[in-house]
């Protein structure tokens, strides 16, 4: 994993899954995690751990998790 100094500057960069799907764009950073917001009216939100964080690069946070596994495990209200 790419060490991530400062993590708000991942608010409002785009989220790609390790199968390079669009997962959301960052919303908010939390102590352990970040919250990733889907959709303009209704977004569907992810509160996704750090640790999945694969790297950040040129504006772009890659996850080292498939689109199915942060659906299926990480969705919230």
């Amino acid at each position: 994993m790419n060490k991530i100094e400062d993590w708000q500057s991942l608010i409002n960069k785009p989220v790609l899954s390790v199968d390079e799907k669009e997962i959301g764009v960052v919303s908010d950073v939390q102590p352990l995690h970040i919250i990733v917001s889907a959709g303009p009216v209704t977004p569907n939100k992810y509160n996704i751990p750090k640790n999945l964080i694969n790297k950040f690069e040129n504006g772009v946070v890659y996850l080292s998790s498939s689109l199915k596994e942060v659906s299926d495990n990480h969705e919230f209200e």
